[in-house]
């Protein structure tokens, strides 16, 4: 399935290899090699989850993977956002051929 990449503009930018990073983009749904990663960090740790899922399905806009300690740094109203837009992405998120999410809430 083919999704619509989202860019997320951070409000705090985050510092990675000497350079601010501003926008983190997400496109492409996660594999299970992502579900594995993440249920690594803890199964009742939902926050420590998201942030292994933000470092791997998340871009900057060159197209560079941000290390996990640049992403531990992420302002926390930044996070919420990044959530929010990376949820189509994830099991169960749905996105519309246009992007976004659809109101399909079918299992």
């Amino acid at each position: 399935m083919a999704v619509t990449p989202v860019q997320v503009v951070l409000d705090c930018p985050l510092r990675s290899f000497g350079e601010d990073v501003a926008t983190l983009v997400f496109s492409r749904r996660a594999n299970l090699g992502d579900m594995k990663a993440a249920e690594t960090a803890g199964k009742d740790h939902d926050v420590a989850q998201m942030a292994v899922l933000i470092q791997r399905l998340g871009r900057t806009v060159k197209g560079a993977e941000e290390p996990q300690d640049a992403i531990d740094s992420l302002d926390v109203d930044d996070f919420g956002k990044v959530v929010a837009a990376m949820t189509p992405f994830l099991p169960g998120g749905r996105q519309s051929p246009s992007g976004g999410q659809s109101s399909d809430s079918s299992p």
